[in-house]
């Protein structure tokens, strides 16, 4: 429960965003962080008693906080409390300080706290997790070392195969550098298509898999945020030098003279 002071505070949202939601709590209402709870702009609120079966149900003017919160949230208004036959207990503080606390402050602050009483001090430090990036980049690396290898095995499969065609260039007065350009268009063709087809199959396969696992939280209480289809551009823009670096490598290692073939009839 609480006025809307301390909602800057636990939740981070935006200022405008705080400021409407603090008018709907003083005005009576309540403020959820999942806007699917609202209806018209209105929240109803439905209380269970454990003890005897017993319960109460209000309606009451309710606003969506758009915030990043883990979980779902519910702030009621003192008004709200009330309607609903809540007896309402003060448990604690939501502090604001000038940054993040280190270690020694900490410990200061909880000492100073021991004269009036015992309590449990918890600092907000940010959000803390594994950063995903460098396992995308070598996947990426990866993904293109692949792609790279399969061009250049393609090339010369397709080069080998195509002897008698550069056979009839050399007949018909082809310039050496010939080859090369052929073999470097090969190897551009086979890369992209590779990329493109591998980046299009990777992707559609996430999108399915994501829709069929949000399909089956649709229906779960409480209710989850759905995954969200996140394209890694960093990562796919890594993948558009593959098909270049396979035309660089064909280009390199291609001899540029143009074998000549003697046919016995």
């Amino acid at each position: 429960m609480d006025d809307g002071s301390a909602l800057p505070i636990i939740t981070g949202a935006d200022p405008a965003d705080t400021a409407a939601a603090t008018a709907v709590l003083r005005a009576g209402g309540a403020v959820v962080t999942d806007p699917r709870y609202l209806r018209d702009s209105r929240l109803t609120v439905a209380l269970s008693r454990t003890d005897d079966g017993s319960g109460a149900t209000a309606t009451m003017p309710g606003y969506a906080l758009r915030t990043d919160l883990a979980v779902d949230h519910l702030v009621l208004s003192r008004a709200a409390a009330d309607r609903l036959g809540l007896v309402t207990v003060h448990s604690g503080w939501a502090i604001a300080g000038r940054g993040v606390p280190d270690q020694r402050q900490q410990d200061r602050f909880v000492a100073d706290l021991r004269a009036l009483g015992w309590w449990q001090v918890s600092v907000e430090r940010g959000r803390s997790g594994t950063d995903e990036k460098p396992y995308l980049l070598l996947l990426a690396i990866a993904s293109g070392l692949i792609t790279v290898g399969a061009a250049g095995i393609a090339t010369g499969l397709a080069a080998a195969e195509g002897r008698a065609d550069l056979s009839t260039l050399a007949a018909v007065g082809a310039s050496p550098r010939v080859r090369r350009v052929l073999s470097l268009c090969q190897a551009g063709v086979i890369a992209v298509l590779g990329s493109v087809l591998g980046i299009v199959a990777g992707l559609g396969s996430a999108v399915i898999i994501l829709a069929s696992v949000n399909r089956r939280y649709a229906i779960s209480w409480p209710i989850q945020d759905p995954y969200p289809v996140v394209v890694p551009w960093l990562t796919l823009g890594v993948l558009v030098v593959v098909p270049l670096v396979a035309m660089l490598g064909a280009g390199l290692f291609t001899r540029s003279r143009l074998a000549v073939e003697r046919r016995l009839d």
